[in-house]
């Protein structure tokens, strides 16, 4: 199973730290977040597309040196994602 790690306010808004999602074959970044969407039951990968500063590393690897949503990941992978931060 991937795992994927939830940081700073995205972590509060999930009300979860982690998940480890189960993975078919040849799923993507995309997949594995739209999965993990319904299996916690909130919404965030929408928040995470249009923010251009969100970070997410994937094995410590930013995913925009990769292939950004259409990277494959596999079972061992751990996905780090990191949201803007907020204020004013």
């Amino acid at each position: 199973m991937a795992k994927l790690r939830f940081y700073t306010l995205l972590r509060e808004k999930l009300n979860t730290d982690n998940i480890d999602i189960k993975i078919s074959k040849n799923m993507d970044l995309m997949q594995i977040l739209r999965k993990a969407e319904k299996e916690i039951n909130k919404h965030f990968v929408n928040d995470l597309i249009n923010n251009e500063s969100t970070l997410i590393l994937i094995n410590g690897k930013n995913f925009h040196q990769l292939n950004c949503f259409s990277t494959e990941i596999s079972d061992s992978d751990i996905i780090d994602i990191f949201p803007s931060a907020g204020g004013g």
